[in-house]
């Protein structure tokens, strides 16, 4: 279980407990308690069954990714909260140079899981890798100038965020790419 989703499941028990505690010795004013209840067991469904549930399984797309099954790695530019300007690059760029990927790979190998979240990046960019069976997956990238991070969401750049990486090396090899 990631950092995040465990942050999750521990908020929505908090919530669920609030709840549960309102319902059983308040009197008046059960929707106090019935609202918490309610969302602390959505948070807790989200993270034990739903699809929160399968975050380790995704961050390990990342983090035991096999340089050998890498067919190509496409660095595209991307948009953050509608700015083009911080896009790490203008236009698609496709990596099959098998030295380049196996730099990009073990730089993404020995990522670190983190909590922490880039609300100002300095740049953004969307990394799609995409395997010899022709399954891919992709990543968004922001850096905040000495870090690097990497979110693996359900959606590439959106969607469930299932954990953050920190990848400080990875950074750097895509902004030398990009010159």
């Amino acid at each position: 279980m990631t950092n995040n989703v465990t942050q999750l499941l521990l908020i929505g028990t908090f919530f669920a407990i609030i709840g549960l505690c309102t319902l059983l010795f308040r009197k008046q004013k059960k929707l106090a308690g019935l609202i918490p209840l309610i969302l602390g067991l959505t948070v807790i469904f989200l993270t034990t069954i739903g699809p929160l549930s399968k975050s380790q399984e995704q961050i390990n797309k990342v983090l035991k990714l096999d340089r050998n099954e890498v067919a190509e790695i496409i660095i595209r530019p991307t948009k953050y909260k509608g700015y083009e300007e911080i896009s790490l690059t203008k236009r698609v760029i496709e990596i099959t140079d098998k030295k380049t990927i196996d730099s990009l790979c073990f730089a993404l190998t020995n990522a670190k899981a983190t909590s922490s979240i880039i609300k100002n990046p300095k740049w953004v960019c969307l990394i799609s890798v995409k395997k010899n069976d022709h399954s891919f997956f992709e990543i968004a990238v922001k850096n905040a100038g000495q870090s690097t991070f990497i979110e693996v969401n359900s959606d590439g750049d959106y969607g469930w965020n299932y954990g953050t990486l920190d990848a400080k090396y990875f950074g750097q090899l895509l902004v030398d790419i990009t010159k």
